[in-house]
């Protein structure tokens, strides 16, 4: 699972420049512990520009890389600000086009997620969806963009709304758009989320603890009081300036009498249901009986990867391979008991089977 969070700054004038960065930065490393693959964040300015900077390395160090916003305090701070912390299942982290925020010139949308999906090849072939990464996550940005740009109705929400029912997956995602500063989207289906309200704004990380361990970087002239925000499984929240949240129920994900029912597990915990992926076995397997491989392996536990039949240790790079053990009931054993020059049966007999062998 990667980290999310972020901000939405309603009144700027409650809170300083130094405390939305300082946040932003405690906010970032706070996330480091759900994904070290990659760092990075996004935002749109004032007059419309969205800027981002991401790279494959952890939070912590992605803060002390000069040249961008999180390195140095600088005069003003964004009203709007979206986190990951990334940690990769799909896409290669050294090429920056897996990593997050996504953007998307076409839309100017520009998105985080904190899930995953078991269908997005499916995705990509029936709508013919062309991604720059490999990350499954831009499948689901193109198609949100695809229902937004096509759809009978051009709206955000309507398009996430709709592209989410054709997903199975995992989703928390948060989203901003190019020449929209005022505008922030946050939605989950069954993920982890947690949102609080401040005196200034909104606040929202991936748990509850890494949200009050970062707000408490904040002075108490940054950060008068706040409470808990409720955003409900299957909930999209859409924060605009001079409004109150807009909150739109999405339909739950739907993983019952379908073929990827298998890939998931459903369970409850503290009354409200999570999915999770379910992780095959992999069995390492080079040939003879398969029902009597155990008695050729040592058993593994990591995930390594899948070796054709046949194919020798020495050429696949196993380590841990042991032959099967067998016992050879033709071999006489030497006698434990009898002394050297003994000329007993038994101890005649391993003699000659020695002289034998040479």
């Amino acid at each position: 699972m990667c980290g999310i969070a972020g901000y939405f700054c309603t009144d700027p004038t409650m809170v300083s420049s130094q405390g939305l960065w300082s946040l932003s930065r405690c906010l970032l490393v706070g996330i480091q512990s759900r994904g070290r693959d990659a760092a990075g964040y996004a935002y749109v300015t004032s007059d419309g520009r969205t800027n981002f900077a991401k790279a494959a390395v952890e939070s912590k160090d992605f803060i002390k890389i000069p040249g961008h916003l999180l390195f140095e305090a600088p005069p003003a701070m964004p009203t709007n600000m979206l986190l990951h912390a990334r940690y990769a299942t799909q896409g290669e982290p050294k090429n920056n086009k897996n990593n997050h925020p996504l953007y998307s010139k076409i839309s100017g949308l520009c998105m985080i997620h904190n899930g995953w999906f078991v269908n997005d090849a499916e995705v990509r072939e029936q709508f013919s969806l062309r991604p720059d990464a490999e990350v499954d996550t831009e499948t689901y940005l193109r198609l949100i963009e695809k229902f937004y740009i096509e759809g009978d109705v051009k709206s955000i929400e309507t398009a996430i709304r709709e592209a989410t029912k054709c997903v199975f997956g995992n989703v928390v995602c948060g989203m901003i758009q190019g020449g929209k500063p005022n505008i922030m989207y946050l939605w989950r289906d069954r993920g982890d989320l947690a949102a609080l309200k401040t005196e200034w704004g909104y606040v929202f990380a991936s748990t509850m603890s890494i949200l009050i361990n970062a707000i408490g970087c904040l002075s108490a002239f940054d950060l008068a009081y706040y409470e808990r925000f409720q955003v409900p499984s299957n909930s999209l929240v859409k924060f605009e300036l001079g409004k109150k949240p807009k909150m739109i129920t999405l339909s739950p994900i739907d993983f019952t009498n379908n073929k990827y029912s298998s890939k998931v597990s459903l369970v409850t915990i503290n009354g409200e249901e999570k999915v999770h992926r379910v992780r095959q076995p992999t069995i390492y397997y080079y040939g003879g009986d398969y029902a009597d491989y155990k008695t050729y392996f040592n058993g593994y536990e990591k995930d390594k990867r899948s070796f054709l039949p046949n194919v020798s240790p020495e050429k696949s790079g196993e380590s841990n391979y042991r032959t099967k053990e067998t016992t050879n009931t033709s071999v006489i054993k030497r006698p434990q008991t009898h002394h050297f020059e003994c000329r007993c049966t038994d101890c005649t007999k391993w003699w000659s089977a020695q002289e034998m062998m040479e």
